[in-house]
């Protein structure tokens, strides 16, 4: 005998049935077989059962597929839809702290997926979604209820801190755990209809942390030394039954983050300080650290122990203030250079409105006033000596925040060039017999053999350090060494460059005198 015909038909579960991510799926299929045993047809019934985890299932509506085919070969398919939801508290949107006086102030937020099995004004959608609330004993004190239409749509509910008959709770008791408890209709094996739960809880909590100082606005500088801004920093506990000198001891934990946008990235700073409980108030200070250089945006956190209390641990993170920087005095920066080659470079790199010497943006009105000074042509070019970000990445942040950083790299650099360039020139030139360009792009005809090497050092500075000024050429049995030119006949960028830092480093008084 040899099979005809299947035709398959799912008989569990039943079209539109809902499963928790994480459920196992009974599947029951009815296949009717057709045999062709010699010129007879015989027809038979075969019933198979399947498990399907949904753990690997997203959050959405499915179909169950069962395949057969016709005794033509044409394919026959039998399917039906499903449901898979996931359910979970959003812990960055719960606010932990109630207050009896604010019915808001406690907030519980749930998600739901997919959002069409969350409507409740559609079909299917859990068939109740309610809420508990009990104390640190396992006492009911609040519900249970039935989340209302308003709150299943926004997924979102609010405890200020009052029983079922609206009295205050005993603020003693906490954390009170609020449980949100989904019951769904589903399938179980053999295509039987089952009622399932599944819940998740929040903890509240009657007090709550906030931020003093820094406030929101404030700005703190980066100084001429340079040393990192002290930043104080205050901190208040409310909340908590009325009186204060219940508690015995407080410890605060503070932490400081900047965050420097253009690099994308973020050091962070941290502190701890301990306060006894009359005042509730933490007042450490951020110590000046000359290895950690980073400004920008200002985030503080904080969180507060309290020892020998059973209390839920909580940080609080804001926004809180600005780092930024300010341009020494040139008297300041001058010694450290150590060379005028250096300050040329950094005068010509950071030059504003015919001043150099610039490590962060000072004009007036320009919205990045007090953060480093970013390149023109490449916005990751940073500071006095112009250090990109992208070759230089294990000199930042420090060279953006920190002068001397910056001025660090640029002589670490400058002198990597200075290398290259005498290396080139003792390989090119090893008996010094090479006529050079003398810079003078408009008479192509005059050479002298002066300063070549370090206009080879400045050309590798502005165009990276592998980069050569001088091609060697013969003529007339004499050699030349021409600056490079690009592929339209223009000498390279960093022929021009040189000139400009050379004008700096020849002219008497120098312009930072």
């Amino acid at each position: 005998c040899i099979v005809t015909e299947i035709i398959p038909d799912i008989l569990a579960p039943s079209p539109d049935v809902v499963y928790h991510k994480g459920d196992t799926m009974g599947v029951t299929v009815q296949y009717d077989i057709t045999y062709l045993c010699d010129t007879i047809y015989v027809r038979d019934t075969i019933i198979e059962d399947y498990s399907i985890n949904t753990s690997s299932l997203s959050p959405d509506k499915h179909y169950l597929y069962a395949v057969g085919r016709l005794e033509s070969g044409e394919e026959v398919k039998d399917s039906i839809p499903v449901w898979v939801f996931d359910f979970e508290i959003r812990e960055n949107l719960v606010d932990k702290y109630f207050n009896p006086l604010k019915p808001d102030s406690g907030r519980v937020a749930y998600r739901l997926l997919p959002s069409e099995y969350a409507d409740p004004d559609v079909s299917p959608s859990p068939i109740n979604l309610k809420v508990e609330i009990r104390d640190k004993d396992d006492l009911l004190v609040y519900g249970p209820r039935g989340l209302t239409l308003e709150e299943q749509r926004r997924q979102v509910l609010y405890w200020g801190g009052r029983d079922n008959g609206g009295e205050v709770v005993d603020m003693e008791k906490y954390p009170y755990k609020a449980d949100l408890i989904l019951t769904y209709r589903t399938t179980g094996a053999k295509g039987r209809q089952l009622l399932s739960q599944v819940s998740k809880s929040a903890y509240l909590n009657p007090y709550s942390v906030s931020i003093v100082k820094p406030e929101s606005q404030d700005t703190f500088w980066v100084d001429e030394t340079p040393t990192m801004p002290t930043i104080n920093c205050e901190g208040k506990v409310e909340g908590i039954f009325g009186d204060a000198t219940y508690w015995p001891f407080i410890r605060w934990f503070w932490e400081l983050k900047a965050i420097w946008h253009p690099i994308n990235t973020s050091y962070r700073f941290s502190h701890s300080e301990s306060e006894l409980p009359q005042p509730l108030i933490g007042n450490p200070n951020y110590a000046d650290d000359l290895n950690k250089f980073i400004g920008d945006s200002l985030w503080v956190k904080v969180k507060i122990e309290v020892l020998d209390v059973p209390i839920v641990k909580d940080d609080v993170e804001e926004h809180r203030g600005y780092i930024r920087g300010k341009n020494p005095a040139r008297s300041t920066m001058n010694p450290y250079f150590g060379d005028n080659r250096l300050r040329a470079i950094g005068w010509h790199e950071s030059n504003i409105a015919g001043e150099g010497w610039n490590q962060f943006e000072y004009r007036i009105g320009n919205i990045k006033k007090g953060l480093p000074l970013q390149g023109g042509a490449d916005p990751q070019d940073i500071g006095i000596m112009q250090i990109n970000m992208r070759w230089h990445t294990v000199k930042f942040p420090a060279a953006g925040w920190s002068w001397k950083a910056n001025i660090d790299a640029g002589r670490e650099y400058f002198n990597n060039c200075l290398r290259r360039a005498e290396s080139w020139n003792n390989q090119n030139n090893p008996n010094g017999d090479v006529i050079f360009h003398n810079q003078d792009p408009v008479d192509p005809t005059r050479y002298d053999t002066q300063d070549h090497v370090l206009r080879d050092a400045l050309c590798r500075y502005n165009m990276g350090g592998g980069t050569p000024l001088y091609e060697i050429v013969e003529e007339g049995g004499k050699k030349y060494g021409r600056p490079r030119k690009n592929p339209d006949g223009t000498y390279i960028r960093g022929w021009g460059y040189a000139a400009n830092v050379l004008q700096y480093f020849y002219t008497s008084p120098h312009p930072w005198e």
